[in-house]
C-alpha cells in the first residue's frame, strides 16, 4: 500500500502529512484545517506560509483556507434574516466583514487513515457554539466538518456545513487556494495562463461589493480559453460556470515551469473567484456557493446563491486539485 498518514510536528502544533506516493499533502488542524502545502512530482503547486507567525498575522493569505458561513464579504457586517438582524464585527483595517468564522480557529480532528480504495485522508470539524467570539456574532449555530483525502495523486476536499440550530440559517461556503505566480522563480508572471470556465461575472464596486448586476464575460473577463495574465490583476467574481459531467473548473498553466493545475468544483458551487493582486506573487481560484455580499442581495430578490438552511440541514460540497501533463486547451 502507497498510502500512509503521519502526525508531524510544525512551530509546536502537529500537522498531517498524507502519502501518496512522490505525492504529500500537509494540513494543520491548529489554525483553520489549513492545507499548507501540496507537493507532487517535485513541485510545490500550493503558496504556502513561511512560519506559523505569518500564519496566525494573514490566516487567510496562504494554503488553503476554508470559508464559512459565508465566503467573501458582508457589506460593513450587517444584515437581517427572516426578522433577524445581524452585526458582525468588522476589521478596523478594511470597510467589511470577511469570510467567515473558521479559517482562524482550532478544529478537532476526528478521523484519519489510509487504504488503497480510499487513500489517504484525514477529517477534521468545528462548531461555532464552542467559540464565544462566534456565538457572540452569529445567531445561527453550525458544525462544519471538512475531509482531505489524497489518492491517485489529487487532493480532495470534501467539506459539509450543518445548521444545528432552531431556527433557519443562511449559509455560504467556499475555498480559497493559494498558488504561487509564477510557479518557479525563473519563470515568468507575464508567460502564466489562466482559464476560468464562466460565461458570466458579477460587476463590482470599488470596494468589491457586488452592484447586483450579471454580465457576459467580455475583455480580460473572458476566460474561457487559456489567457496570459501579463499585467493583468483580478479579484472578482464569475457565474453562469460551464460544467462537465457536474463539474465547473479553472486552470493555471505556467509554461516555462511545465506545470499545469486544475481546480475543480462539485454542482454545490456555482460562483468561481479569482485573485491576482499586483503586490503577492499568488493567483487564487475560489469555488463559492454564492457570490459576495449574497444576503443582503437576497434581500433585493436578488439571486447571489444564498442558501437558506433548514435545522438539521447541511450545504455539502467538494472540490478537487491536480497536476495535470500536457498544455491547457
Amino acid at each position: 500500500m502507497s498510502y500512509d498518514v503521519v502526525v508531524g510536528d510544525y512551530y509546536g502544533e502537529q500537522i498531517y502529512r498524507l502519502g501518496d506516493g512522490d505525492t504529500s499533502v500537509r494540513i494543520l488542524p491548529g489554525l483553520g484545517f489549513n492545507c499548507l502545502g501540496f507537493e507532487t512530482s517535485g513541485v510545490e503547486l500550493i503558496y504556502g506560509p513561511p512560519d506559523l507567525s505569518a500564519l496566525k498575522e494573514r490566516p487567510s493569505g496562504f494554503g488553503i483556507p476554508i470559508l464559512f458561513p459565508f465566503p467573501n464579504r458582508i457589506e460593513k457586517g450587517q444584515f437581517t434574516f427572516n426578522g433577524t438582524s445581524v452585526q458582525l464585527d468588522v476589521p478596523d483595517t478594511a470597510p467589511h466583514s470577511i469570510h467567515g468564522f473558521v479559517l482562524n480557529r482550532k478544529w478537532e480532528v476526528f478521523d484519519s487513515g489510509e487504504s488503497e480504495r480510499g487513500g489517504a485522508w484525514v477529517s477534521g470539524r468545528i462548531r461555532s457554539q464552542d467559540s464565544a467570539e462566534v456565538t457572540r456574532q452569529w445567531p445561527f449555530p453550525f458544525e462544519l466538518t471538512a475531509t482531505y483525502r489524497l489518492k491517485d495523486g489529487v487532493l480532495m476536499l470534501e467539506i459539509e456545513g450543518t445548521n444545528v440550530g432552531i431556527h433557519k440559517m443562511p449559509a455560504g461556503l467556499g475555498t480559497h487556494p493559494y498558488f504561487p505566480l509564477p510557479m518557479k522563480k525563473n519563470s515568468k508572471r507575464d508567460d502564466c495562463r489562466l482559464k476560468v470556465s464562466a460565461d458570466s461575472y458579477w460587476p463590482l464596486r470599488e470596494d468589491c461589493i457586488p452592484t447586483g448586476e450579471r454580465t457576459e464575460v467580455k475583455g480580460k473577463f473572458d476566460l474561457r480559453s487559456p489567457m496570459s495574465i501579463g499585467r493583468e490583476t483580478f479579484d472578482d467574481v464569475w457565474t453562469d460556470v460551464l460544467s462537465k459531467d457536474g463539474w465547473s473548473d479553472c486552470e493555471y498553466e505556467d509554461p516555462s515551469a511545465g506545470t499545469r493545475i486544475r481546480i475543480e468544483a462539485d454542482s454545490t458551487f456555482r460562483e468561481w473567484v479569482t485573485y491576482a493582486p499586483s503586490d503577492q506573487p499568488v493567483v487564487c481560484f475560489e469555488p463559492y456557493t454564492c457570490t459576495t455580499d449574497a444576503v443582503n442581495l437576497d434581500t433585493r430578490e436578488i439571486d447571489g446563491g444564498l442558501v437558506s438552511l433548514a435545522p438539521g440541514e447541511s450545504l455539502v460540497g467538494s472540490v478537487r486539485i491536480s497536476l495535470l501533463e500536457g498544455t491547457a486547451s
